[in-house]
C-alpha cells in the first residue's frame, strides 16, 4: 500500500486510489483519512449526466503553425516586472515563495489553498474549508512528505444556486512531490461554494466544500477532460465575466468554442492581426479545453494592473485531430482606484500570448510553466 498523500484535507488521497465521499452534516466526527472527503450540506443535482466523451473530443487549435508563435500588440505597453513562477521539477524555499491569499473567484480560492501549502501555512489551508473534515493538528500530519505541490485548474463555466449558496465544481491537475523526491499526479474535482453577497449582507469568500481526487500516473491530457463529469451540467453560467483575469480567458475560450469569433476578437486589448486573419486561424477548431496554473500573481504598474497566465490548451480540431499547447497570456485592466468607480470591479483584456507546441501532453512534461522567468 502506497503511503498517503494528503494534498487537501478535502482530497485526502490514498496514492493510485480514488477517495470515497463521505456526507458530513454539522461538525464532522473524525473518521480515516484515506476514506474522507466532505460532502455538501445541501447536495448538488443528481441527475445523471453526460459524460466528457464528447468534450474530450474538445479542445481547439488554428490551422497548422510553428512550433513557437507569438501574438502580440502591435506597439505593447511598457509592463512592470511581473513575478515569475518556479517550476514543479525545482520546487523553491517556503520563505521564497511570495504569499497568495484571495478567495474572491473559485480559481483564486484553489491557488491560495495551493499557496498555503508550498508555504506550510497549514492554519490558514485549513481556513478555507467550510467545514473541515478533521482536526487541524491531522491536517497538519497529513503534509509531513508533502514538499511541493503544483495545481493547474480548468476555470469554470457553470454553477448551481441553492438556498442563497452558489456551488461551482473546479477540475484541477494537481503535481505533487514528496520529500523523498518522488511525483505523484493526481486528478481532482473540487466543489467550493460562495454565499451570495446579497444574502449574508457584504461580500463573502469561496470555501471548498468538498474534493475527491485520483491518482493519474500519466497525468494531463485528455483523461484530465472526464475527471470532473458535472463541472459542464450545472446550471448557472460563467460566459462573458472578465472580472478576474482567469474569467478573462475562460470567457476568450469560450467564445471561441461557440464560434462567437467576433467576441471572442473583442477580448484583445489591441489585436495584432486582422479579424479576417484571427477567424481563418481559429475556424477550424472544434473545440479548446483551458487549464490555468494556480496561483497567478498580479502586478501594478502606472495605473493599470498586470498578469501573467501559464495554461495548457488542449486543442481538438473540426477533423478529429488533437494537439497540446503550453500558452502563456500577458492581460491588463486599469486599475479602479485609478477611476471615477473605484468600486466598480475591473475589466481585464489580453494584451499578449506566447504558445508553444507540447508533442506528449502526459505526466510532468507540463509542468513547466510557458512564462518567462
Amino acid at each position: 500500500m502506497k503511503r498517503v498523500l494528503l494534498l487537501l484535507p478535502l482530497l485526502l488521497l490514498l496514492a493510485g486510489c480514488q477517495v470515497a465521499v463521505v456526507p458530513v452534516s454539522g461538525t464532522p466526527t473524525p473518521q480515516p483519512l484515506a476514506t474522507m472527503t466532505l460532502a455538501p450540506a445541501t447536495p448538488l443535482p443528481t441527475s445523471t449526466l453526460a459524460t466528457e466523451a464528447t468534450v474530450e473530443a474538445t479542445s481547439a487549435a488554428p490551422s497548422p503553425a510553428p512550433s513557437s508563435t507569438v501574438t502580440s500588440q502591435a506597439t505593447p505597453t511598457p509592463e512592470p516586472t511581473l513575478v515569475s513562477i518556479p517550476t514543479a521539477s525545482a520546487p523553491v524555499p517556503r520563505d521564497a515563495i511570495i504569499p497568495f491569499d484571495m478567495t474572491d473567484s473559485p480559481e483564486h480560492l484553489i491557488g491560495s489553498y495551493v499557496n498555503a501549502i508550498n508555504r506550510q501555512e497549514y492554519a490558514r489551508a485549513y481556513s478555507y474549508w467550510a467545514n473541515p473534515p478533521q482536526s487541524l493538528q491531522d491536517f497538519t500530519a497529513g503534509f509531513a512528505d508533502t514538499r511541493s505541490v503544483l495545481a493547474m485548474v480548468r476555470p469554470p463555466m457553470k454553477e448551481e444556486g441553492t438556498a442563497g449558496t452558489t456551488f461551482t465544481i473546479v477540475p484541477t491537475l494537481l503535481l505533487a512531490i514528496h520529500t523523498d523526491g518522488t511525483r505523484h499526479a493526481y486528478h481532482a474535482c473540487y466543489t467550493l461554494s460562495h454565499v451570495a453577497p446579497g444574502a449574508a449582507g457584504h461580500p463573502t469568500p469561496w470555501e471548498i466544500w468538498e474534493a475527491t481526487a485520483v491518482e493519474a500516473p500519466n497525468a494531463g491530457g485528455w483523461p484530465f477532460l472526464l475527471a470532473c463529469p458535472r463541472a459542464d451540467q450545472l446550471p448557472g453560467d460563467f460566459s462573458g465575466e472578465r472580472e478576474t483575469p482567469e474569467r478573462l480567458l475562460a470567457s476568450y475560450i469560450d467564445a471561441i468554442n461557440r464560434h462567437d469569433y467576433q467576441q471572442a476578437y473583442a477580448y484583445w486589448e489591441n489585436p495584432s492581426e486582422s479579424f479576417d486573419q484571427f477567424y481563418t486561424r481559429w475556424q477550424r477548431v472544434d473545440h479548446v479545453a483551458l487549464l490555468v496554473r494556480e496561483p497567478a500573481y498580479i502586478e501594478g504598474a502606472a495605473g493599470s494592473m498586470y498578469a501573467r497566465l501559464a495554461t495548457l490548451l488542449l486543442i481538438t480540431r473540426s477533423n478529429g485531430t488533437r494537439r497540446v499547447l503550453k500558452a502563456c497570456y500577458t492581460t491588463r485592466a486599469t486599475n479602479p482606484n485609478m477611476t471615477d468607480t473605484p468600486d466598480a470591479p475591473p475589466v481585464w483584456s489580453i494584451m499578449q500570448a506566447q504558445r508553444q507546441r507540447v508533442k506528449n501532453a502526459s505526466g510532468w512534461r507540463l509542468a513547466g510553466t510557458p512564462c518567462p522567468e
